[in-house]
């Protein structure tokens, strides 16, 4: 299924306030993917990569902070 530009933005909205109601906070690198997302440049699929790469080093370096 394709979406439009306005359907994507409805969803990633609706997305962000469910998991701020969790007590996730944004982030300024996740919020461009998800832009990126809406304008279409980026699937679903690609943003999810994105963002398990950039939590993977973050806790690389949250791990070579500590020892």
């Amino acid at each position: 299924m394709t979406f439009n530009k306005e359907q994507r933005r409805d969803a990633v909205e609706q997305a962000t306030a469910i998991l701020a109601l969790e007590g996730f906070e944004r982030d300024e690198k996740h919020d461009a993917l998800l832009e990126r997302y809406i304008n279409g440049e980026l699937t679903l699929e690609q943003v999810d990569a994105l963002s398990d790469a950039e939590l993977a080093e973050r806790r690389r370096a949250a791990r070579l902070k500590t020892a």
